[in-house]
C-alpha cells in the first residue's frame, strides 16, 4: 500500500463527504496523498505543515469522473486509472487555467482513523511502536517518517499504534495538524 487507507472514526461521527479542489499546474497526485491547500488549489503536502486532506479521487472542471474523461478535451494532463497509491494525475503546465481538473479530497475531521506506512522498522526510533506520540511525514510523500516519533510534542499525526490487521510498519493515525 502507497499512501494513506480511510479505517473509519474513532468517535462515531459519519466523515465521509469530500471537497473537490483544483490541482496546482504541473503537479503529480496520487490517491491516498496527504495534501495541502495554498490560494485554492492543492498540492502534497510538505514535511512538517499542515494539512488539509487525503486525495480520493480525481475529476473534470464539470464534477466528471476522470475514469469517464476523454484526454484532450475532458484533461490534457496524465491520467492512471487504480485504487489507493496507483490512480495518478499529473497536471498540465496550464491546469489551472485551461482544463481545470480537480482532486476529491477527503477533509480531516475530528476522530478520524488513517492506516499509514512508516518509512522504516517501527520502534526503531525509542517507541514509535507505541500508541501515544507524533510522527511527520517524509518530505513530498504519503509515508511516516518513523525517525520524526516524538513524545510530548505535535507533528503531523498522532499514533494510535502498529495497524493490527495489517501488521509489519503500519501504523494507525489520526491527523493533528490540519488547516482548518
Amino acid at each position: 500500500m502507497a499512501g494513506l487507507e480511510y479505517r473509519g472514526n474513532r468517535i462515531g461521527l459519519n466523515t465521509g463527504a469530500g471537497t473537490t479542489k483544483l490541482i496546482e499546474s504541473s503537479k503529480t497526485l496520487t490517491k491516498g496523498d496527504v495534501v495541502d491547500l495554498t490560494s485554492d488549489v492543492v498540492d502534497v503536502v510538505g514535511a512538517g505543515n499542515p494539512m488539509f486532506g487525503v486525495v480520493d479521487g480525481f475529476v473534470t472542471k464539470d464534477g466528471r469522473p476522470l475514469q469517464n474523461a476523454v484526454s484532450g478535451t475532458d484533461y490534457d494532463g496524465t491520467y492512471t486509472a487504480g485504487g489507493t497509491g496507483v490512480e495518478t494525475y499529473v497536471a498540465a503546465a496550464d491546469n489551472e487555467t485551461d482544463k481545470q481538473v480537480k482532486a476529491v479530497i477527503r477533509q480531516f475531521a475530528p476522530g478520524d482513523l488513517w492506516v499509514a506506512l512508516a518509512d522504516a522498522a517501527i520502534g526503531t526510533t525509542g517507541v514509535s511502536d507505541e500508541a501515544g506520540g507524533y510522527f511527520d511525514l517524509v518530505a513530498g510523500s504519503d509515508t511516516l517518517d518513523e525517525s520524526t516519533y516524538l513524545t510530548g510534542t505535535v507533528c503531523q499525526f498522532f499514533s494510535h499504534g502498529p495497524d493490527p490487521v495489517k501488521g509489519g510498519n503500519y501504523v494507525i493515525v489520526e491527523a493533528a495538524e490540519v488547516q482548518i
